[in-house]
């Protein structure tokens, strides 16, 4: 009987424990998703939740930035948010990225060889990808 109500009291005491660090688990949960991932880095323009800045600081519990106004001027202001949110909730990268897509060479076309024109879908946000036909004879890669 007294085994019983002591594994009782410590099954109590770890749920207790639990609780308490859910938050912290998720901070270093968040903490791994940044260092794998890395949504963004340290200098990167992010808006999270109802933050917009700079980040300044990258640590294993919290995430800190600098505040910008639309502008992009700084308010004076440093935010700072729990690496935990990462997980729940949606971040954006307005940093400009260099080099994400390798331009073609001049006249190379599509994987078989035929001219390419990209055009904007307005209200989709996707472009559309036009190739040429293939001559008569030759079959195109490319489907619709």
């Amino acid at each position: 009987m007294e085994i019983a109500g002591f594994a009782l009291s410590v099954a109590a005491v770890a749920g207790a424990i639990l609780i308490v660090s859910k938050e912290l688990v998720m901070c270093v949960h968040g903490y791994l998703y940044v260092t794998v991932v890395q949504p963004y880095k340290i200098g990167d323009l992010i808006e999270f939740n109802q933050f917009h800045g700079r980040v300044v600081d990258i640590d294993m519990f919290a995430t800190t930035l600098v505040e910008l106004d639309k502008a992009g001027q700084r308010t004076g202001k440093v935010a700072e948010f729990p690496n935990g949110l990462l997980l729940t909730h949606p971040l954006i990268n307005s940093q400009v990225v260099v080099g994400l897509f390798k331009p073609r060479a001049p006249g190379a076309g599509g994987s078989d060889g035929l001219p390419v024109r990209a055009t904007y879908q307005g209200g989709t946000g996707c472009f559309l990808r036009h190739q040429a036909s293939a001559p008569a004879g030759q079959a195109s890669t490319l489907s619709s």
